[in-house]
């Protein structure tokens, strides 16, 4: 995929015939992981910018806020073959009402109860059931947009039967999932969308999921919101309710659809802004669906309180540009961040990565790239010193920023050597780290107090108490969190695909696998305080470890495959909490980062600008910009700009 100021392009074997200009907005999904990896180089070459402009009004009132709409009518429906049929009586899932108004938030009956991830919809008054060849279509009385606002890119969702297997066998409220779906079709099919009722145009199925599928239902949750679709199944090992449901960020649940993915016949894309018909059609299984939502149309001001009644917002405009608007009171503000560092890189070793910035510190035998498997073969030895295949980020992250990194890996063999009865195991590495400190003489990975500023993937061979994996982040003063997981040892041959997705507003490390594309696990998460324990940590490079063991009680040799590798991270340079005056002066207070300068600049007429504030260094909390002598009449446009700390120094 690439990605260019608004337009990608989808080319390859990976998605049907020919290819498919998508010039809407970024983002979809990708089912598999290699589209995975292609919409992660899209942001890494795509030149994304964030523009912030502020526009500040007092004394405005609450917006209206949109209302979510549902399917008003069926159209037409065809049952097709092998539906879904009550139980007792035998009656097929076949009420047409089922899918109109809103998805269900109660089960009826004996088994009743709330809905949620665990307990779908599953009466026949409930659901509708389209079996194999069988088509429904349903009619939106107000249109479902193709708006830039939608979360996600997703302007309608629609919600079916499938639920998430308790693997726990606590059915009365404790349970947890392994990630893997009940009651979902997992046969394949089609949704089609039109204007008019007479020419429907396919949704690719490059980009479209399977109707009836994830994300089950939560009736506890907000309908009109989708959930993040870059969430996999995997993603869900592990979880209870409670955290299902942070995971899904608010969301009732359902599976997310994009106008914007509508292509012709000749496999062109089509640019709908509006449609009122939806048709889903069942190529094999059977699907069950409880309702359409169309996503509403995001209001103006996402609203927060300031002071004394001065109420402000953002709108984000999600394309490839974001701009975010803020309305408060009788000034324009422009923010301006420049260009965004929110990217990464994949890496899938297909050429040459030293041609790319990798690089290789310590024992060079250890990393060898296969030019004609197209991945990295990799020599764990603790006996070596610490070696590392590197590659240094523009940025450095800290326990405030966002970020994933996910890679392929397969063990091609192990020797280990242990002292018999100690239970001492060395592990292999994966992960991110302080380039100058790990690369420094006084880094010592096997000390447990000497290696600072570490977030990583561990696996430990079982020399006693079973392999063991663990993800891992080290503060700046070598202060673990960490989960170890055992026994769960990785099978020789067999490849993981590992995720490691921080969150800096939980400050949670959540480590997924999957084997052979099935969930694997689970793993537990590791929760970072931020208190006097645990201040921070700060990566600069994406690391492939091999680390020296001091000791001789585990020396192991491990040969592996590393392949697939994507890193993505990044906060919005700026994100404002209010803009006001205060005894006269302007103040703009925003949420500053740790690694970025900022400085205040103000102009009259958006031609000329004037710096009114330099180089104020991030702190990772709150930081007030101050213009001391606005202009008296108090017009002027202003704008924050963010830079690296580095660039700025540079």
């Amino acid at each position: 995929m690439r990605v260019e100021d608004g337009s990608a392009t989808v080319t390859g074997d990976k998605l049907p015939k020919g290819h498919w200009e998508h010039p809407g907005k970024a983002g979809a999904r990708l089912e598999a992981r290699s589209q995975e990896t292609d919409l992660a180089n899209a942001m890494k070459s795509a030149n994304i910018h964030f523009i912030v402009l502020t526009v500040l009004l007092f004394g405005v009132g609450l917006a209206d806020q949109a209302v979510a709409r549902f399917a008003d009518s069926v159209i037409d429906y065809q049952p097709g073959s092998g539906i879904a049929t009550d139980f007792e009586t035998g009656e097929g899932f076949t009420d047409t009402d089922a899918v109109i108004g809103a998805p269900s938030r109660e089960n009826p009956g004996s088994f009743g109860g709330p809905v949620t991830p665990f307990s779908p919809p599953f009466t026949k008054q409930q659901l509708l059931s389209v079996g194999e060849n069988g088509t429904l279509t349903v009619r939106f009385d107000s249109p479902i947009t193709d708006a830039p606002t939608h979360p996600y890119g997703i302007d309608f969702i629609i919600f079916g039967n499938s639920g998430f297997t308790i693997t726990n066998g606590n059915f009365s409220g404790g349970g947890i999932t392994d990630g893997s779906l009940f009651g979902n079709n997992t046969g394949e099919t089609r949704v089609l969308v039109s204007q008019d009722n007479e020419t429907y145009y396919e949704l690719h199925p490059g980009f479209a999921p399977t109707v009836d599928g994830l994300y089950p239902t939560d009736g506890a949750g907000d309908f009109q919101k989708p959930v993040d679709p870059s969430l996999s199944g995997s993603d869900f090992a592990g979880l209870g309710l409670s955290e299902i449901r942070a995971s899904y960020g608010g969301s009732g649940g359902g599976t997310g659809f994009d106008l914007a993915w509508a292509h012709d016949g000749s496999d062109q894309q089509v640019p709908l802004d509006q449609v009122q018909y939806v048709r889903v059609e069942v190529a094999s299984g059977h699907s069950e669906i409880d309702a359409f939502a169309s996503v509403p149309e995001a209001d103006p001001l996402i609203l927060a309180m300031l002071a004394a009644g001065l109420i402000g917002g953002w709108r984000v405009f999600r394309r490839i540009r974001y701009r975010q608007c803020l309305l408060i009171g009788g000034l324009l503000i422009s923010i301006a961040a420049g260009k965004a560092e929110a990217a990464g890189f994949t890496e899938s070793f297909a050429s040459d990565p030293f041609d790319r910035g990798w690089q290789v510190t310590g024992t060079a035998s250890l990393f060898e790239w296969d030019q004609g498997g197209e991945h990295l073969h990799v020599t764990w030895n603790t006996e070596e010193p610490n070696s590392f295949f590197y590659r240094k980020l523009p940025v450095s992250l800290s326990k405030n920023d966002h970020f994933r990194i996910a890679f392929d890996i397969r063990l091609t063999g192990q020797e280990i050597d242990f002292e018999a009865g100690s239970g001492y195991a060395f592990e292999i590495a994966v992960g991110l780290l302080n380039l100058s400190q790990a690369t420094g003489s006084d880094f010592h990975r096997d000390t447990g107090s000497d290696s600072p500023n570490l977030v990583e993937w561990d696996y430990f061979p079982d020399t006693g108490f079973g392999a063991t994996i663990s993800p891992a982040i080290v503060s700046s003063e070598s202060r673990f969190a960490t989960t170890f997981n055992f026994p769960l040892p990785l099978t020789v041959g067999e490849e993981y695909h590992i995720s490691l997705r921080y969150i800096a507003s939980d400050q949670t490390l959540r480590a997924t696998m999957e084997q052979e594309g099935e969930p694997f696990g689970p793993i537990k998460n590791p929760q970072i305080k931020a208190d006097s324990d645990f201040s921070d940590f700060e990566v600069d490079a994406f690391s492939i470890s091999s680390y020296h063991d001091g000791t001789p009680k585990g020396a192991f040799q491990i040969d592996g495959i590393i392949d697939n590798v994507v890193v993505e991270y990044g906060n919005p340079p700026v994100r404002i909490i209010s803009g006001k005056f205060v005894n006269d002066n302007w103040e703009v207070t925003l949420l500053s980062q740790a690694n970025r300068e900022y400085s205040l600049e103000r102009s009259l007429a958006l031609r000329q600008w004037q710096t009114i504030v330099k180089g104020r260094k991030g702190n990772g909390d709150r930081l007030t910009l101050v213009d001391s002598a606005p202009p008296q009449e108090k017009k002027a446009f202003y704008r924050v700009r963010a830079q690296s700390a580095s660039d700025a120094n540079g």
